[in-house]
């Protein structure tokens, strides 16, 4: 399996609903770059049989301290992600019959470059306190739990949440 990783960064938020539907805005410049990522990536491994998206941020300036333009990213990317990825959990219902699986994985608090900045750790020391397993996954850890889903190992799974967060859940 290869894999590739097309990192989706510089995309500004959008500051005004019709910033989303100029065609300059945000969308149709992710939508944009989504297909061009897809068009590279076929062309140097062959058509394109499994994908994968992960994003989230976080934000750690206190909420007095924090800009709009901060917090709108924030809910643009965590919470309209989760939106949007619940839109495709129904999916797997319509898609199933055509061979087409929609999972899902739900980490944990992970130890990516943007929870391990210094000015994170009070933040870090907090998520870990707050995991059963007392520390953050790995960016490792996550790719097992993905490999799995992507690869027909789960060819009888879809429509799953797969729980990846150090017991975080059971608290």
């Amino acid at each position: 399996m290869d894999v590739v990783d097309h990192a989706q960064d510089g995309f500004r938020p959008a500051r005004h609903a019709d910033d989303l539907t100029r065609p300059e805005g945000r969308f149709e410049e992710m939508r944009r770059r989504f297909a061009d990522a897809v068009a590279q990536t076929e062309g140097e491994l062959g058509p394109l049989t499994l994908c994968l998206n992960a994003a989230g941020i976080a934000n750690a300036n206190r909420i007095e301290e924090m800009e709009e333009d901060q917090y709108q990213a924030l809910m643009d990317i965590n919470m309209k992600g989760i939106w949007l990825t619940c839109r495709a959990q129904g999916r797997a219902m319509e898609w199933g019959g055509r061979g087409i699986r929609v999972n899902r994985i739900s980490p944990g608090y992970t130890a990516t470059p943007m929870n391990t900045r210094p000015e994170m750790e009070h933040q870090t020391r907090e998520f870990e306190s707050q995991t059963p397993m007392q520390r953050m996954a790995s960016v490792d850890e996550m790719v097992g739990p993905a490999v799995f889903l992507l690869s027909n190992a789960s060819s009888f799974v879809t429509g799953v949440d797969l729980l990846v967060d150090g017991g975080f859940c059971c608290w």
